[in-house]
């Protein structure tokens, strides 16, 4: 039996001014009149008028330094850092450290040259390093790791230290910098291999007993270029969520009949009630809703009659009435589901299309599909269809 390794990648400010001189400008020009003369006034004015060139001059060094100091930065997305590991010195080390992806609550904040550059080093047969550091800062996570895969002009070898944080000294414990890499932590690999999606795929060597792992190494806003638009338009949330379980089929369907149980009614419902208020447990605790309340549900989203949806088969739904025929779900659903992105939306008047990317929890292969959906009078759709890419 393979072993899996498994390797947590937790994955991602600036300021700028100038001084507005529109008013300045004129006054020097009037003052400048007015002190041919009037030594004193001249005298009073030059001197006030250099202390505000050092101002400034002052003032454009700062923004300077700032922008500089900026520039020098790796991370293409400081936005995503939380301010605990904004500052953390083992961040200053990743972000210095050329060869470094860093990645940040599952969100990658570098971009793809050093995994590039440590590609063309491999095919060019020229020893090198690729550092990969994982920061989490989660409720349920407080921890960062260091994979370094290393490549000495022939084989390729992986290592792997992970620390959790210490919330009294206010530090993650390890110094990537001193650390003493035992044989324990040494991985033979057999490849190392791009994915097109921004992955690492990592491939181990036999005698190990590894199953593949995989490592992203690229930002999903640099993957989807519309992310940021369709996050503020909560596409997903509006569109996909609800169709979820249908969507991760990865298959064709077409919702011109309900003459077999097509449609995992249950999964939509359950997903139909994620908002910011809760989900399907905040407003039914127990699992228990009515079948009237349920239908209401389904019906936001399909013009599907109850017959079509609770049948007396022992199939679908009719496996979750209770005796008093309210239904009742206790979920139950595990395995490391796929995230699915909205990638675009078309609003074609009657119809609207909403292009989505599945990705992948193991492998992070994704896959591309469209959801139709009918415009109603009222404001509200109606799903029609989903088509695989």
């Amino acid at each position: 039996m393979k072993k899996i390794i498994i390797i947590m990648i937790a994955g991602a400010l600036i300021l700028s001014g100038c001084t507005d001189r529109t008013k300045i400008d004129p006054q020097v020009s009037d003052s400048s009149s007015i002190n041919s003369s009037n030594p004193d006034t001249s005298v009073n004015e030059n001197q006030s008028q250099n202390e505000s060139n050092k101002e400034d001059s002052s003032s454009s060094s700062s923004e300077d330094d700032k922008k500089d100091q900026y520039e020098t930065s790796r991370i293409k997305y400081p936005q995503l850092l939380p301010d605990k590991i904004k500052n953390h010195y083992l961040l200053k080390e990743a972000d210095q450290n050329k060869n470094a992806v860093i990645n940040c609550n599952w969100e990658i904040l570098t971009d793809e040259t050093p995994v590039e550059n440590f590609m063309n080093s491999v095919k060019n047969k020229t020893a090198d390093k690729l550092f990969i550091y994982a920061f989490s800062d989660t409720e349920t996570m407080n921890s960062v790791s260091l994979t370094v895969i290393e490549f000495d002009g022939k084989n390729l070898y992986q290592y792997w230290r992970t620390a959790q944080y210490d919330e009294e000294k206010n530090i993650f414990d390890l110094d990537s910098n001193n650390i003493t890499w035992n044989d324990s932590d040494k991985l033979t690999l057999k490849s190392v291999k791009i994915e097109n999606n921004g992955t690492l795929a990592i491939e181990y060597a036999d005698k190990d007993g590894y199953e593949p792992s995989y490592i992203s190494y690229k930002n999903i806003r640099d993957i989807i270029p519309k992310y940021e638009e369709m996050e503020e338009k909560k596409i997903f949330e509006k569109y996909l969520r609800p169709l979820y379980y249908e969507i991760i089929k990865n298959k064709n369907i077409s919702y011109d009949n309900f003459s077999d149980d097509k449609v995992d009614w249950i999964g939509l419902v359950e997903n139909a009630l994620i908002d910011e208020n809760g989900d399907f447990w905040t407003k039914y605790p127990n699992g228990k809703i009515s079948q009237d309340e349920f239908m209401k549900i389904i019906n936001r989203y399909f013009d599907v009659d109850k017959s079509d949806v609770i049948r007396n088969d022992n199939k679908g739904v009719s496996r979750f009435i209770a005796e008093n025929g309210d239904i009742v779900y206790e979920g139950g659903r595990g395995g490391a589901y796929p995230t699915v992105y909205a990638v675009d939306f078309q609003d074609l008047g009657d119809t609207s299309k909403i292009t989505y990317k599945i990705v992948d929890a193991i492998t992070m292969r994704d896959n591309d599909g469209v959801v139709t959906v009918k415009n109603m009078s009222d404001g509200t759709f109606r799903y029609l269809s989903i088509e695989i890419k």
